[in-house]
């Protein structure tokens, strides 16, 4: 969710108009769109950015398979990992 919320920002800042998200796990989308609750204080921060920020950012939501090879998927799990100190 926080990377999400970083790149929309960075696209605000840089008046980049829409920005395509790629994403393994649905409630990136789901969340921000309504179609599931936010009942955790990170869902709900989560989908008040986005509600403060729709009308700025035309944001894509693309669903990819986890684990499945994807390239891209791979190297941002392995960079979350990183991040987390984890790997």
């Amino acid at each position: 969710l926080k990377g999400a919320m970083v790149m929309m920002n960075y696209c605000i800042k840089n008046n980049i108009p829409a920005l395509e998200i790629h994403h393994d796990y649905e409630g990136i989308a789901k969340w921000a769109r309504g179609e599931w609750k936010t009942n955790k204080p990170g869902t709900k921060m989560y989908k008040e950015y986005y509600d403060r920020i729709s009308d700025k950012l035309d944001v894509t939501f693309v669903k990819v398979k986890g684990h499945s090879g994807d390239i891209n998927n791979d190297r941002a799990d392995k960079l979350a990992k990183k991040a987390l100190g984890i790997e």
